[in-house]
């Protein structure tokens, strides 16, 4: 059990719930949903996210076991040419083919290690923070200077602050909520400007003043120039 703001946990859940969808679509789990059009709405209770899940049984078998194979079968229906499922049920199954999947990729296999690589692809390389946005550009811009080097961490340009909404969730939540706070991630792109480039440092300061309050510029522009390792 972990404690932690619900945005982390929200965001948790987030990238279990696109990886889960990427294993789900690639079939090497033994078994692929019906992720698209009538099929995919099948709900007993929308409001408790409680559905039938309609899915066919893949040629890529290795992540099933004949028993788990078995039991699949046992605990589904028949419906034309796929199975129906209790969706908490088929949650249930998946999290152990998917622990078989991310096993198998550990130990080498090449079909599973290719799946995992391509989601990691697709979802990039970020480090996420949870901090006010101000706070966070205080702090790299800060701590970088801090550090023994001629450069500092700082978005250069205006794109490399951006504010992306998540259209899934606020979609979700203007059907649950009458007035609901609008979800959205926050990118920030940090590049390393030398301190002696000051046209470059001059375009930066104008990035992040769009951003932060007078005293955290000032405690930027201290840390820039008054730091223990930088003479102006």
């Amino acid at each position: 059990m972990i404690s932690a703001p619900v945005g982390l946990l929200r965001e948790i859940q987030r990238h279990y719930i696109t990886f889960r969808d990427h294993a789900w679509r690639s079939g090497v789990l033994g078994f692929t949903p019906a992720l698209d059009g009538d099929l995919a709405a099948d709900w007993i209770d929308f409001r408790a996210g409680h559905k039938r899940v309609h899915y066919r049984l893949s040629e890529e078998v290795a992540r099933l076991s004949g028993p788990q194979r078995t039991m699949l079968t046992a605990m589904s229906e028949p419906y034309g040419d796929r199975y129906t499922i209790d969706s908490d049920i088929f949650d249930a199954v998946t999290d152990v083919a998917l622990l078989t999947l991310l096993d198998a990729a550990e130990c080498g296999d090449t079909t599973c290690q290719q799946v995992w690589e391509s989601w990691l692809r697709r979802e990039g390389r970020e480090t996420y923070a949870y901090m006010p946005l101000e706070q966070l550009l205080t702090q790299f811009v800060v701590r970088s200077a801090e550090a023994e080097t001629d450069t500092v961490l700082i978005p250069a340009q205006p794109d490399d602050i951006r504010r992306i909404g998540r259209h899934y969730y606020n979609r979700f939540l203007t059907k649950r909520l009458a007035n609901p706070l609008l979800d959205a991630k926050q990118l920030v792109l940090f590049q390393n400007v030398p301190r002696s480039d000051v046209a470059a440092l001059r375009q930066a300061f104008d990035t992040v003043s769009d951003h932060c309050g007078k005293s955290s510029l000032a405690r930027m522009y201290t840390s820039i120039n008054k730091g223990d390792n930088w003479t102006p």
